[in-house]
């Protein structure tokens, strides 16, 4: 079964406290090293040439630590992120080594995964672990059917020009329009040897894609990348062209199988005995022979001679014979005796070789075989016992399996062998049931894990007294049942304190699961001494167990108390010493465009009640500074000491004046504190009203000077209303651009923009259809200019589509001065090839005809001066970004020119 990874932008990745760009989704098989790998090639690019609708398709292999992986990967486009700029999607799904093996033996290539996998275009989840039933089983894939080369090409064999040596080693293919690459691949693949599962590849070249990563990389006929290919040393198939390609090689020769005639067995003929030839028997007697005569009652001294001499012969042969059946039988007795001795070795070989390999210390029962009688017994019995520890040995390899070896035959009576079955069958058992979760609580659940995991170590070690084995893998499924059981039962009961080094061990053994770390580290911290801290973090945390929260409220209501008894003590000592407040008559108003305050813009998301100010310094704060508070939109009257505040006006803010320097935060009280650096304001609920806003303005001791002003504005409304409601007069001098005056002073005092310069703009009030906006660029900080704006610039779309045209005209002129070269060279009648002659150089006439009318068009458009930049007078807003700041009154003027402005 194979992974998966998902990477895009979203405002809470996987990976705690980052947001962004990053992976959301993955399974936890996925080792942190094969994350980051592949995290590096998860970049879209979005630069000119690049089409933004492309689909990318990549076949790698990689080598990380000591494993090999197979990553199938889809990125695209997937539209706006959380803050409005461009996502993308990458999607990767990462196959081992071994299920890669029964891949190929299905008929199956990496084109055919990547087309038959259904890839997501976007991510609207929360970030999480994927299930192990979110795995994806390529065995279950079938083929795909394409014929892209013949569309392509008109013959499908130019396939195999993907599949030369040399191809083979590295290559760029650029595909016509509307082939897709990765169809072409496939067909090619089912050329190349192994299936094509150790040829890299990648539908489209990406700026940031090392090229060595790749054999056969795709390529857009358009893309910037093509200068790069062609000067490469890698072949280039042009496939827009296919005319000029190379013919396809043919395809390789498979040898017939020789066919082997069966030998004729020589027959082993016995020893021959020797033998004489007879002797010749003649009728005729020599010439000067004398007839004898014959001799009657007595018997011939010749005759008797030949008879012994027969004799003799005879008695030979009969030795011969009964040496020849005695050395005869005492070879096959040495031979049966060498025979056996040599089989005898061999079976101890292979008794030595399956002890060796299993690291058996089974003495015993190796010396009961070796001692077997019977060799066909003794190999039965040995294969027997060799299938059954292969078999225990591939259970103990994959942990969490419940597949039984198949028992041996003959092996009563074998004291040791027993004692490994033994203790094979309780790790089995042990493994099959798991931990005792019935009945469990918070407080027990460690204890019946850590007594499992004892009893499944001891029985390890047992099996690793008879058999080699190596280090003790965790259950995978164990550990997923007992981290959801965990997360189950922390949710709803607390332990008991004197419980936590045990779960922090049975953590551990579950390889420290993220959220469980998490919550038992806030529930330790909830005792030492940034309990308070850790309290304000974390009390609002749906996330987090209901126990766990009323812990955390538990120690904020305790601070709250001890303060609020702090607080009434000290204010009893204030009243005592403090002099009566003087209100100076000259005091600074904190509405005027010309004041020197600074004022900090903070937009506010729905739940937000801790505002970070993004100031260069913090926050200038004073001690026994006044504060005042209310609508972000509402006024400031100056005070006089004596008038009381009109309806529309900010509020003396008088519980907490003087406290502002502690960070006393909590959600249960009515207030508002700065934190200690000055640069961060905690605010309760009924300050921050979802469609009011708040606005905070700080004033010294004596209420003169005006120490800061604070804009805080709710999300929905922050882009509807301008955060200033006074209309700014401002002069645009035109000396060949336009420079404003009479803004500088006024955004100087802005900050906490979330862009770093600001990016302000200027956009005409008028109609619909003059509502332009321009770009102000900043100087030095003290003098904006106006820029054009980009519309204006812009090329025309009649200019593209001519340059299009002209290339095309282009390319074809070239194709008819091919053919009028072939139509010249080829062997046809004088009349056809007047007749195609004609016809080739008419099409070709109006061709150039068209391409000079289109080149004049192109260069009037290129030769046309747009008309020169003019800035209207009149009502502007001004933006930061999408955020209306202010309204400008506009009026423009020459720099040379002393007629007083026109006032529109």
């Amino acid at each position: 079964m194979a992974w998966q990874l998902i990477y895009t932008s979203a405002p809470r990745l996987l990976e705690a406290g980052r947001t962004g760009f990053g992976t959301v989704a993955r399974h936890r098989a996925v080792s942190g090293m094969l994350v980051s790998t592949v995290e590096r090639f998860s970049q879209f690019a979005r630069l000119p040439g690049h089409d933004p609708r492309r689909l990318v398709h990549t076949y790698r292999i990689l080598t990380v630590g000591t494993g090999t992986y197979h990553v199938f990967s889809c990125l695209q486009d997937a539209g706006s992120d959380y803050t409005g700029r461009t996502n993308h999607l990458a999607q990767h799904v990462i196959a081992e080594a071994r299920e890669i093996r029964v891949l190929s033996a299905t008929g199956l290539n990496p084109a055919d995964i990547l087309l038959t996998i259904p890839w997501r275009s976007a991510w609207s989840e929360a970030p999480r672990f994927l299930d192990p039933a979110e795995e994806i089983d390529l065995a279950g894939f079938r083929p795909a059917k394409t014929s892209a080369w013949a569309s392509a090409t008109g013959n499908p064999a130019y396939a195999r020009l993907l599949c030369t040596p040399q191809a083979l080693k590295g290559c760029y293919l650029i595909p016509p329009p509307g082939i897709n690459a990765l169809e072409l691949f496939r067909e090619a693949l089912l050329e190349t040897p192994e299936g094509g599962w150790q040829t890299s590849f990648t539908t489209t070249l990406e700026p940031n894609d090392d090229v060595g990563d790749f054999r056969w990389i795709g390529l857009p006929s358009g893309s910037p990348l093509r200068a790069q290919a062609e000067t490469s040393n890698r072949p280039l198939l042009d496939l827009t062209k296919p005319s000029k390609l190379l013919a396809p090689p043919e395809p390789p020769v498979q040898p017939a199988p020789m066919r082997l005639e069966p030998e004729a067995v020589p027959l082993q003929a016995e020893p021959a005995l020797p033998t004489r030839s007879p002797g010749k028997v003649s009728l005729k007697r020599p010439a000067d022979q004398p007839i004898q005569a014959a001799t009657m009652g007595g018997w011939s001294p010749e005759t008797r001679k030949a008879a012994s001499k027969k004799s003799s012969k005879g008695l030979l042969v009969a030795i011969v014979i009964v040496s020849l059946l005695v050395a005869s039988t005492a070879g096959f007795f040495l031979w049966q005796h060498v025979t056996e001795t040599k089989e005898r070795a061999a079976f101890q070989d292979q008794i030595k070789q399956v002890w060796d390999k299993h690291g058996l210390s089974l003495i015993e029962t190796r010396k009961r075989i070796s001692d077997e009688p019977n060799l066909v017994a003794g190999r039965t019995l040995l294969g027997s016992l060799q299938a059954y520890v292969v078999g225990v040995s591939q259970a103990l390899e994959n942990s969490g399996s419940k597949a039984e070896p198949p028992q041996p035959e003959e092996t009563n009576n074998f004291p040791e062998f027993e004692a490994l079955q033994k203790a094979f069958e309780e790790w089995l058992e042990i493994e099959k049931q798991g931990p005792t979760l019935a009945g469990t609580t918070a407080s027990t659940l460690p204890g019946a894990y850590e007594k499992w995991v004892k009893g499944r170590t001891r029985c390890w070690k047992n099996l690793a007294e008879h058999i080699k084995i190596g280090p003790l893998r965790e259950n995978k499924v164990v550990r997923v049942k007992m981290v959801e059981t965990a997360k189950e039962l922390l949710r709803t009961t607390e332990p008991d304190t004197k419980d936590m080094s045990a779960w922090e061990r049975l953590n551990k053994s579950l390889e420290n699961d993220r959220t469980i770390a998490d919550w038992l580290n806030i529930w330790s911290e909830l005792d030492n001494s940034d309990k308070l801290k850790v309290a304000k973090k974390n009390a609002s945390n749906d996330s987090l167990p209901k126990w766990l929260t009323e812990k955390a409220n538990e120690v904020l209501a305790d601070d709250a108390k001890r303060k609020a008894t702090k607080k009434q003590a000290d204010e009893k000592a204030m009243i005592a010493v403090k002099p009566a407040r003087i209100i100076k008559t000259n005091n600074q108003d904190a509405d005027t465009l010309d004041g020197k305050h600074p004022i900090y813009i903070c937009l506010l998301k729905k739940g937000d009640t801790s505002i970070v100010i993004n100031g260069p310094d913090g926050l200038p704060l004073g001690k026994e500074m006044i504060i005042y508070v209310g609508g972000a939109w509402d006024r400031h009257t100056i005070p006089d000491g004596a008038s009381p505040p009109r309806t529309g006006d900010l509020q003396r803010y008088e519980k907490y004046e003087t406290e502002y320097f502690k960070n006393k935060f909590n959600s249960k009280e009515q207030h508002l504190g700065f934190g200690e650096t000055g640069k961060e304001i905690n605010l309760s609920a009924d300050l921050l009203n979802s469609e009011k806003g708040c606005r905070i303005v700080a004033r010294s001791e004596d209420e003169s000077r005006v120490l800061f002003d604070v804009r805080i504005l709710p999300w929905a409304r922050a882009t509807a209303l301008p955060v200033l409601w006074q209309i700014v007069p401002v002069t645009a001098v035109n000396d060949g651009k336009f420079e404003l005056q009479g803004i500088s002073g006024l955004l100087s005092r802005l900050n906490g923009w979330a862009t770093a310069p600001p990016s302000y703009r200027l956009r005409f009030e008028g109609s619909v259809s003059e509502q332009v906006i321009y770009e102000l660029k900043s100087a030095d900080g003290s003098s904006y200019s106006v820029v054009p704006s980009a519309q204006a610039n812009a090329p025309p779309i009649r200019l593209k589509q001519l340059k299009k045209e002209i290339s095309e005209l282009e390319e074809g002129i070239l194709r008819m001065d091919e053919e009028l070269k072939k139509n010249e060279a080829s062997k046809s009648s004088e009349r056809t090839k007047n007749a195609n002659r004609d016809k080739d150089t008419k099409a070709k006439s109006d061709k150039e005809i068209k391409l000079r009318q289109k080149r004049a068009e192109l260069a009037e458009i290129e030769n046309h001066k747009p008309p020169s930049f003019a800035l209207k007078p009149g009502t502007y807003m001004l933006l930061e970004t999408n955020t209306e700041v202010c309204k400008l009154n506009l009026v423009t003027q020459a720099k040379t020119s002393k007629s007083p402005p026109e006032i529109p």
